[in-house]
């Protein structure tokens, strides 16, 4: 059963192998561009304002153009030029930044700064990534479907699985090669060496993919989704509701027709059976997605709370030693390494043990469990939080625990939450909108993970009491329950996607349109 769960094919490969590229450049990019602006300096203690920026900036703001670049690759340019466009955006970001530090160390020399530099280039750089990362993210993953069109089910299931995989590798292989660069040589030197790393990586998997492009299966390009369903929702407002004048004897027993399916043919509509349902689809999905959001707050909140305490306390210990270099500079992102080293581990023993094992739990069940697993991590990093703070417990030990315990109870929700939400609205998504509601999916995500970076900032800036600590992870946990209520009732109610009507339907959807018309 477990072979039957991994994806067979070059093709497949590939993708893994262009997006753990992309997570390579993507982690790095933002943070180089952004160490080069003054503003959004790091803290010594990592702390202050300009670290929070710089999550905000990365969570939130890069993720906007998501929907659009998904719309983009499903409407008009195909996902295959549009994940090309991306590399080559990434390119250009990337030489905008080796510009920009060998600039920086012309200027260091003589003592002096230049805002082309430190504003400018930095600047239109990270105006280039997210317009790269919010056309390849949400256009990889229903390109990557597509290519194991002739898979099962299983394996289309496992790709999910592998994506994740590939998603926690990028980064992890970014830290430790830019954390041996800031060993082996000066800083100033290394921060130029991490940019000309990253832009072979990139040139890398341009040529890639260009060389192999005649691998993939194509998408074909689809009717623009956001005119149809506007159109439908528009036309089920205004017609009135009433039963049709001409019926055949079978639908009589039908029962109370919705609204919006009276703007199907075969209720005098001007709008097919398909089109109808693919509007009705689209609106459910948005209602799924807004409902993990309770799942999106508490689970960035608490990543982003457990990765400032463990990074601090790693930070201190290894302040005053001079034998562990490399640790010291691991430490800013070892939380990041001690997620993505459990999300690997956990991939494999989800998708050949878990899943083949419990075949009877369906994907939105799955979902559920994460967002439960999710809760109870909460509520553990809370209650040793709580413990530190009233005496009943030493600092090693909640060090121990804070690195055991929750990390890995964050990392197995969003293993299952995260690529089962991706399978859902590719299993579910009309083939014009998979690209469109991927990037909704990525976009809310980036929104309500920004809202818990404000909250992190505003409730903790001002206090550094553990007492404090506790009580942000008892909001994390009152949002992660509200949204796991939500979801359940949404989940509850929601109705999987009609098969799509054969051509002898649509045929006389279309005979039976025409003859109304006709009729005096």
């Amino acid at each position: 059963m477990c072979s039957q769960r991994i994806p067979r094919g070059r093709r497949f490969f590939l993708i893994l192998v262009m997006l753990v590229i992309e997570r390579y450049v993507l982690y790095g990019a933002i943070d180089e561009v952004l160490d080069l602006i003054p503003e959004l300096d790091k803290d010594a203690d990592m702390t202050g304002l300009g670290t929070f920026l710089r999550v905000f900036l990365f969570y939130c703001v890069s993720r906007i153009f998501y929907p659009v670049g998904g719309f983009i690759a499903d409407v008009y340019m195909g996902r295959c030029r549009v994940i090309h466009m991306s590399l080559w955006f990434y390119w250009i970001a990337f030489a905008l930044l080796t510009v920009a530090h060998i600039l920086q160390g012309l200027h260091n020399e003589l003592h002096n700064a230049s805002v082309l530099y430190t504003h400018i280039l930095p600047i239109a750089a990270y105006v280039f990534m997210i317009l790269a990362a919010g056309g390849f993210e949400p256009t990889l993953i229903p390109f990557g479907a597509d290519q194991l069109e002739a898979a099962g089910s299983n394996e289309l299931s496992s790709y999910f699985y592998w994506y994740y995989f590939a998603i926690q590798l990028g980064p992890l292989l970014n830290i430790f090669v830019n954390s041996g660069l800031s060993v082996l040589l000066p800083a100033q030197t290394a921060d130029t060496m991490q940019v000309l790393a990253t832009i072979i990586v990139t040139t890398c998997g341009l040529v890639l993919h260009k060389t192999l492009e005649h691998w993939y299966f194509k998408n074909i390009l689809r009717e623009n989704c956001i005119k149809l369903v506007a159109k439908v929702l528009w036309y089920a407002a205004r017609v009135k509701r009433r039963m049709p004048q001409y019926r055949r004897a079978f639908r009589y027993g039908e029962g109370k027709i919705k609204r919006i399916d009276l703007a199907k043919r075969r209720y005098d509509g001007i709008f097919t059976g398909n089109q109808v349902e693919d509007v009705k689809t689209f609106c459910r999905l948005c209602l799924i997605i807004f409902c993990l959001c309770g799942y999106f707050f508490s689970q960035s909140g608490v990543v982003v709370m457990m990765s400032f305490r463990v990074n601090a306390t790693i930070f201190t210990a290894t302040a005053n030693s001079s034998n562990v270099a490399f640790l010291q500079s691991l430490s800013p992102n070892m939380f990041i390494i001690v997620n993505s080293i459990t999300g690997l581990l956990f991939v494999p023993l989800v998708n050949h043990i878990f899943i083949p094992c419990l075949p009877c739990v369906s994907i939105k069940a799955r979902m559920a469990i994460g967002m439960i697993v999710n809760a109870v991590a909460i509520l553990s990093a809370g209650s040793i939080e709580f413990s530190l703070h009233s005496g009943t417990m030493s600092e090693p030990v909640h060090t121990l625990l804070l690195f055991i315990i929750p990390t890995v109870l964050i990392t197995l929700p969003e293993t299952l939450t995260y690529t089962s939400a991706l399978e859902f609205i590719y299993a579910q998504s009309p083939e014009s909108m998979k690209g469109m509601l991927t990037g909704l999916f990525y976009f809310t995500l980036g929104i309500f993970s920004g809202g818990s970076t404000v909250l992190f900032y505003l409730y903790l800036r001002p206090s550094s009491n553990t007492w404090n600590y506790a009580n942000y992870y008892w909001i994390l946990l009152a949002f992660s329950v509200m949204g796991l209520v939500a979801y359940v009732i949404a989940a509850t109610f929601y109705v999987n996607r009609r098969r799509p009507s054969t051509e002898s339907e649509e045929v006389e959807e279309r005979r039976l349109f025409y003859n109304n018309i006709s009729m005096p």
